[in-house]
């Protein structure tokens, strides 16, 4: 789809609304999700959220919670791509695009498959993608939801289980995104950079599709 078409179609939402999927915290694993790569994730521990993403967490009255994502893997890798990581394995951290306000990591959906297989094709040396939900944002005039760092956080929980369940190493995790999910990607990065958390180093890589940013 051409960009003006793009536009054309998406902007009568910022006068009526987006039809907003299932929250990432409602969502319950079908069967058939388990199957495609469906990974829940627990919500990140308080100690992990520190300095002004703390205060602005206590100001906007926003918790961690529980999300989920789903693990996408080359033709060539068995199973459902959720197994440990392998000696110094390179692993990709997605954050898909939707301008905060569509899309999913689902495998029925658009922007995180186009991507993973993108990755796959161009990094060879891949074999496994985990593309994280997020939540879906509003403000006025719309009834308000998930006001920052609601995204930061789910964010961190995917690194969390990344380091501490997975077992990947920091210097070999790629965070990636696009367009919103890029947005998402160096928000990330620069808690991590700043943060200064022991138990969560800051990534080795990142990868940045027309990411939604100032470029400064």
């Amino acid at each position: 789809m051409s960009g003006p078409c793009m536009r054309a179609g998406i902007a009568p939402f910022f006068v009526v609304g987006f039809p907003y999927e299932q929250e990432a915290e409602d969502v319950v694993p079908a069967p058939e999700d388990e199957a495609k790569g469906f990974v829940s994730l627990s919500p990140v521990e308080d100690r992990f959220v520190v300095g002004e993403v703390k205060e602005i967490a206590e100001l906007n009255g926003v918790e961690p919670r529980r999300t989920y994502g789903y693990w996408y893997k080359a033709a060539n890798v068995l199973g459902r791509g959720d197994h440990p990581a392998k000696d110094d394995e390179v692993v990709y951290l997605q954050f898909h695009g939707g301008g905060y306000s569509m899309e999913t990591p689902q495998p029925s959906g658009y922007a995180a498959p186009s991507v993973c297989s993108g990755l796959f094709r161009h990094a060879p040396r891949t074999s496994r993608v985990l593309a994280p939900a997020y939540p879906y944002v509003a403000s006025l005039p719309f009834p308000p939801k998930n006001p920052f760092p609601a995204a930061l956080l789910d964010a961190l929980a995917a690194y969390h289980y990344f380091l501490h369940t997975a077992g990947f190493r920091a210097e070999k995790v790629v965070l990636s995104g696009d367009s919103a999910g890029g947005h998402l990607a160096i928000a990330l990065v620069h808690y991590l950079a700043t943060g200064k958390l022991p138990e969560l180093p800051a990534s080795g890589a990142l990868l940045l599709v027309s990411p939604t940013s100032s470029g400064r």
